[in-house]
């Protein structure tokens, strides 16, 4: 039987070569969803990996929704969130700044296994 990796009561997954877990925070400017993957050494929280999602206070959205950053070092972040069932396909673009970035449903809230 597999059992699933924990770190600190969150599922560990696999970015690259990387061990990762999900953080959930608030941006400060409008309290929207921040999501990080953050790097899980001797089973514990460690230094960040990646900020999943862009702050966009200019643009509508619902609680439930997320932006996905999805250039630079994050190309390929929107198709890995989406296997992992952790944000839906896009619902939407918004262009900001000579980018359309996806607006997705965010499926899950806290990273429990």
């Amino acid at each position: 039987m597999i059992h699933p990796c924990i770190a600190e009561g969150k599922r560990v997954r696999h970015y690259g070569n990387r061990e990762v877990v999900l953080s959930f925070t608030k941006y400060l400017r409008n309290d929207r969803i921040c999501l990080r993957l953050l790097a899980v050494r001797d089973g514990a929280d460690a230094e960040p990996v990646a900020v999943c999602s862009v702050n966009l206070p200019g643009v509508a959205m619902s609680e439930n929704e997320i932006a996905v950053k999805t250039w630079y070092e994050n190309v390929g972040m929107l198709g890995w969130l989406m296997d992992a069932s952790i944000v839906s396909p896009p619902l939407r673009y918004a262009y900001f700044a000579g980018v359309f970035i996806p607006i997705c449903a965010l499926l899950m809230r806290e990273d429990k296994a």
